[in-house]
């Protein structure tokens, strides 16, 4: 929590869009940062073209948390005070960069495992 806090901070001390993902029923969040700069998002994990960057790995591949046995989750919102920039991340979260999601393509034939997992805990 403290951590996150401090990056949102920064991140808007030095002007860089940040949003906060939340997830429902589940108590972790992380941050998502914006960049433009087509090099930086390829050097920086942003494979779905979007621009939106996850450094933290374990949020980037949140999807695969649900092995854990620890419970389920059932969205995952993007909050953010431009109120534009807000959104519901659920399937971006249950998808691979390869089809324009966050989690790391290694995680793909799992994918459809962890989508009916989140369809079955709504």
């Amino acid at each position: 929590g403290e951590q996150e806090d401090l990056r949102l901070d920064l991140a808007n001390y030095l002007g860089i869009p940040v949003r906060t993902c939340l997830p429902l029923d589940w108590d972790h969040i992380w941050s998502e940062f914006r960049s433009d700069a087509e090099a930086s998002n390829k050097a920086n994990n942003d494979l779905n073209g979007e621009g939106w960057i996850v450094r933290d790995e374990s949020a980037r591949n949140f999807a695969v948390r649900l092995d854990e046995g620890i419970g389920s989750w059932t969205g995952v919102i993007a909050v953010c005070p431009d109120p534009e920039l807000c959104e519901d991340v659920t399937d971006k979260y249950l998808c691979c960069q390869k089809d324009g999601g966050r989690a790391e393509d290694r995680f793909a034939p799992e994918m459809q495992r962890y989508r009916e997992t989140v369809a079955r805990s709504k």
